[in-house]
């Protein structure tokens, strides 16, 4: 079930892109690979020289960890001696750091340690670059630090794209700059990959083990993955409301052609009185059918469609849709009874982790032209980092 549930909400392809440097040129490695029955599989891997021409090959509504090993990234190896606490750790490698101005991500394996740090500017404008580009990362990491999770099925001398790791006899691990690209592939399990793709697949490998490696980025992390889940929640919705009409439609053609079938086969069999009594029976039937249907489908035209991505649109990282709720029913739907809905009404309901960006954003949609109320029906307390939330929305008659 959970795996199932994993499956729903990430998807079975994932992706990784490093972006590094090779004598003062930028290099961006793209990785993606398919999960099935557990066992991953290259499906694509490719070098790019150009951040254009890499835009056509990701998939937005997979999952993407990126990499940032460029110059913008500081590296230094730390004694395994020191203390297990990770503030420390960034503290005996780059002293009077002030914390508030850096992100810093560990590589904490058996045989050493090393701290990547980079100023939280230099990310958050390459963030402002990959989306000017159409390209949403789902997680983000800095240095070689995702290399925690492919170590323990390598050997040393490591080769990665623009870095090496060899072993010294007398200090350990030690980490290398390399002044051009190699070539060459590495075995993982039975995995084949280029060495320019290890940093890409060892970040994958962290996101399908939900590992998190020591860091301080967990904040923009948080708001990147609820990004990705929002926009594959509405992506399945859209696909999952077309679905079930056909589904109606199909069910409505096959009562038919099914009553109809048995009413012609009476006719061998009975009356004509009996026939007549037994086809009005069966017209009535699908009548009721036909109408609970037809119900059904004026509630869903197209305008849902406009309403959903509207919605979409407008929503805030920090908030996560969970369940949406179009003209929802008074009262179950019974045999012989008329269906009831709630006219031109929208429920809302999801988590939020910033109460002013959630109230920006219902002040933002009481703005659109289709929305006539908004009513924050609750706000409660769901666990320490975020909240629950239920909104009615009231919509123009009109749909307009």
């Amino acid at each position: 079930m959970k795996n199932r549930f994993q499956h729903i909400i990430e998807g079975n392809i994932y992706q990784g892109l490093e972006i590094f440097e090779i004598d003062n040129s930028k290099y961006y490695t793209f990785l993606k690979l398919y999960k099935k029955k557990g066992e991953l599989t290259v499906s694509f891997e490719e070098l790019f020289t150009d951040l254009d021409n890499l835009v056509a090959s990701v998939d937005n509504k997979k999952a993407l960890a990126v990499v940032l090993n460029t110059s913008k990234v500081l590296k230094k190896k730390i004694s395994n001696g020191t203390p297990a606490n990770v503030e420390q750790w960034v503290a005996q490698a780059f002293p009077n750091l002030d914390l508030e101005n850096f992100y810093y991500q560990v590589l904490d394996s058996a045989d050493f340690k090393v701290v990547s740090i980079s100023k939280k500017s230099e990310v958050d404008i390459f963030l402002k670059q990959l989306r000017q580009n159409g390209i949403v990362p789902s997680k983000i990491a800095i240095g070689i630090s995702e290399l925690s999770n492919t170590l323990p099925y390598l050997h040393f001398p490591v080769h990665g794209s623009s870095f090496y790791i060899d072993e010294n006899e007398n200090a350990g691990p030690e980490i290398n700059n390399s002044d051009k690209m190699e070539g060459g592939t590495i075995d993982m399990n039975g995995l084949t990959l280029s060495r320019t793709s290890l940093l890409s697949f060892s970040s994958i490998l962290g996101t399908v083990n939900h590992v998190q490696v020591p860091s301080n980025l967990q904040d923009i992390n948080l708001s990147l993955d609820h990004g990705f889940k929002n926009r594959r929640f509405f992506s399945l919705g859209s696909q999952l409301g077309l679905g079930a009409l056909l589904v109606l439609l199909l069910l409505n053609f096959v009562l038919f052609s099914h009553y109809r079938s048995k009413t012609l086969d009476m006719d061998t069999i009975a009356s004509l009185e009996n026939q007549s009594n037994l086809l009005n029976l069966t017209k009535d039937r699908i009548a009721n059918k036909e109408s609970k249907l037809n119900a059904l489908m004026n509630s869903s035209n197209s305008k849902v469609t406009f309403y959903l991505d509207q919605i979409g649109n407008s929503l805030p990282a920090s908030i996560l849709l969970d369940k949406l709720d179009y003209q929802p029913l008074l009262k179950p739907v019974q045999d012989d009874k008329p269906i009831e809905m709630v006219q031109n009404t929208m429920i809302v309901t999801g988590l939020t982790n910033n109460k002013e960006e959630f109230t920006s954003w219902a002040d933002d949609l009481e703005k659109m032209d289709w929305i006539k109320t908004i009513e924050i029906q609750s706000l409660e307390f769901d666990t320490k980092n975020s909240d629950r939330f239920t909104l009615k929305i009231g919509i123009h008659e009109a749909g307009q």
